[in-house]
């Protein structure tokens, strides 16, 4: 049997609790043959590098994808100017602080606390310098993919699914909506809302814009 899991948001208990009650369910005709995590592994909830640590210490197969919040925090963390400047730092409007706390080593350091916080709320990118997570977190989001593919058998006939952490739009092709690069992608979406919505493509929308294309 193959089990899909999304938007955890760092709430491991739940997530642990899950699991168990998944290989409870577990039998000899039907064993666990798969986890897919369809992304949001981070943010919002206080537990997000055990989450992390969790989902990769998994004894059975899992596939692991890219969600919006992964994708923002690694525009951070990769310092993506094109991008900040353009929508603003989105990740510390989008749940950061539990999560950047829980990725921090010295996160009982109260001040460095207090600052994570009091960032939260602000969308000036360029002051958070010294604000980093470990190296092996980094790798573990540049390592997400965007899309996974699955053919099983329904009722005696083969079927293609295609797994994604948002809806693919269907008027494109799966392909094209698969970021090569960051800037690329943002410039599809960019391009896409301007001609399908020119008020929100105005410049005094750029923050209600970066949100409702990324969500």
């Amino acid at each position: 049997m193959i089990w899909v899991i999304g938007d955890i948001h760092g709430m491991f208990d739940p997530l642990k609790r899950l699991l168990a009650e998944i290989r409870m369910s577990e039998t000899k005709d039907e064993p666990v043959e798969k986890i897919i995590f369809i992304g949001d592994y981070i943010d919002h909830g206080p537990s997000s590098k055990e989450v992390i640590d969790l989902i990769r210490r998994l004894d059975c197969e899992t596939v692991l994808l890219m969600g919006n919040h992964e994708d923002i925090a690694l525009r951070f963390i990769k310092q993506d100017k094109d991008y900040l400047k353009a929508n603003g730092n989105t990740w510390f409007i989008n749940g950061v602080a539990d999560s950047y706390l829980s990725f921090c080593d010295n996160a009982s350091d109260m001040s460095k606390t207090l600052k994570i916080r009091s960032l939260s709320n602000d969308d000036s990118w360029d002051r958070y310098e010294g604000l980093e997570i470990p190296k092996k977190y980094e790798k573990f989001l540049s390592s997400l993919k965007y899309s996974h593919k699955e053919r099983l058998d329904v009722k005696g006939d083969e079927i293609t699914f295609t797994f994604t952490h948002g809806l693919p739009n269907p008027a494109w092709s799966l392909e094209s909506q698969l970021p090569k690069t960051y800037r690329d992608f943002n410039r599809m979406l960019e391009s896409k809302i301007a001609l399908s919505q020119p008020a929100l493509a105005r410049p005094e929308n750029r923050q209600l814009r970066s949100i409702r294309s990324r969500r």
